[in-house]
């Protein structure tokens, strides 16, 4: 989409997977113009020829990437088929990661609820890095080991007694 669009830059490394085999490669041509994807008659995506219909396509514009595959068993690929791309826009190593669901933002803050030693809740801002759909890196303000609020709503609030709940 867009936002992501501005993170990716030619020559970025690509993890490719189709099926059980996991191949290498990068970012080889980004396209300066975004096109909208368009369905044919039959209901198959029509982006870049005729290809099957795709969950999760939308009619917001999309970017054209140009990818290299790397690897062994290229030949066991078959031509036509999509194939599952992830792109590497940014890399850190021994982080705190905080699941993404915890995080909430109001204006310019980002912010958890941290469950205290008496199970009551306590607004706690800190400062995001490197953040992916499933986590978000800790730049500062939590520390390894709190407890936080998975998907809080507008019922939780600073001061609130819980109960942790063990799903394990």
């Amino acid at each position: 989409d867009r936002y992501d669009a501005r993170r990716i830059e030619e020559g970025m490394k690509v993890q490719h997977q189709y099926d059980n085999l996991v191949l290498s490669g990068e970012i080889t041509n980004k396209s300066r113009v975004a096109e909208r994807a368009a369905f044919n008659q039959s209901g198959n995506l029509d982006f870049f020829g005729d290809v099957s219909g795709i969950s999760g396509i939308t009619s917001e514009p999309q970017l054209r990437v140009e990818m290299s595959i790397k690897g062994n068993n290229l030949t066991d690929l078959i031509l036509g088929f999509w194939i599952e791309a992830e792109i590497e826009t940014a890399r850190a190593e021994n982080v705190l990661l905080l699941p993404a669901e915890a995080m909430r933002r109001e204006i310019n803050q980002y912010y958890v609820y941290v469950i205290d030693e008496a199970g009551v809740l306590v607004r706690r801002e800190f400062q995001p890095g490197i953040q992916s759909d499933m986590f978000v890196q800790v730049l500062s303000g939590l520390d390894e080991g709190e407890r936080v609020v998975l998907n809080p709503t507008t019922q939780h609030y600073e001061g609130l007694q819980v109960r942790e709940i063990d799903n394990g």
